[in-house]
């Protein structure tokens, strides 16, 4: 049989700033053969699309991210989680705290480059330290020849 259309449901997260900048997480449910087909499209606006199942598997996805997102911001709201802060400072934590995820990725990626730094270093150093080869003589012609260049 041949088939004529195929569906493949891709909810976004990522917010009107992913739309911009062509960074947005794509969550896919439906045949591979059609999610193949369509991932060229969807590469050139997301930075992460992925296959999660059959069809619907997507719109699953999406929904229990927005369910886990609903939880989270009705348990920040909680009086007793929030204590003294106004809904307001509440507001503008969660903000702070999310600008500062990249900086951090950033600094991380940093640190991991000066440990390689760091460990090729030792390694340099430890060669360095290391007692001289003894010479015991042995082919004077090659030494005479390289000594008198």
């Amino acid at each position: 049989m041949m088939t004529i259309c195929s569906f493949v449901d891709a909810p976004i997260s990522g917010g009107q700033a992913g739309a911009e900048n062509g960074q947005l997480s794509i969550m896919c449910g439906g045949d591979s053969g059609a999610f193949d087909r369509a991932l060229p499209v969807m590469e050139v606006y997301a930075k992460i699309c992925r296959r999660l199942g059959d069809s619907g598997a997507g719109q699953m996805t999406k929904m229990c991210n927005q369910i886990a997102i609903a939880g989270l911001v009705w348990m920040m709201l909680a009086p007793e989680i929030r204590g003294e802060m106004t809904t307001g400072q509440l507001v503008a934590f969660i903000t702070a705290a999310t600008t500062m995820a990249k900086p951090i990725r950033q600094v991380t990626s940093v640190h991991a480059k000066i440990q390689k730094g760091v460990a090729a270093a030792y390694d340099v150093f430890e060669t360095i330290d290391e007692s001289p080869e003894q010479d015991p003589g042995g082919n004077t012609e090659v030494r005479r020849h390289f000594l008198s260049e």
